[in-house]
């Protein structure tokens, strides 16, 4: 997943993003990289023509909901695929993003969902990076 402690979690910047937009099949031929990037940019509000430079730019939570909705619009609203945002936001979210997560065998105890999908280094990385921010909410 894209989101790491390398990222400064709870922001995505652009690589991130795009390796979240390659685990999910975002990018097809109605959505390339450069609408991408061109959805990034807007996402943070960066005006048509300014010299930035796309890699320095992060996404925050609602941010990345945003840029989502964007991906959504110009994939299955601006093609003829859906008739309105809602629709087409939800046939995002149903065959790219929640498809990347298997189903939960209901038989798995908790023990054994924490041991395979809790107790990873990918998790405890993010945890220990964030830690004092995380004993703030809850001191």
């Amino acid at each position: 997943m894209a989101i790491s402690a390398t990222n400064c979690f709870p922001t995505i910047n652009l690589q991130g993003f795009r390796e979240f937009a390659k685990d999910a099949n975002l990018v097809n031929a109605q959505y390339d990289l450069e609408m991408m990037e061109e959805d990034f940019k807007a996402t943070n509000n960066v005006a048509e023509g300014s010299e930035v430079n796309v890699e320095d730019l992060t996404l925050c939570r609602y941010q990345f909901w945003e840029m989502l909705i964007r991906c959504a619009k110009r994939k299955f609203l601006d093609q003829p695929f859906e008739t309105n945002l809602e629709g087409a936001f939800e046939r995002l979210l149903l065959h790219h993003v929640l498809s990347m997560h298997h189903e939960l065998d209901i038989s798995e105890t908790g023990k054994q969902f924490r041991e395979v999908y809790l107790y990873t280094l990918e998790v405890n990385d993010v945890l220990e990076y964030n830690m004092d921010e995380v004993r703030k909410l809850y001191s």
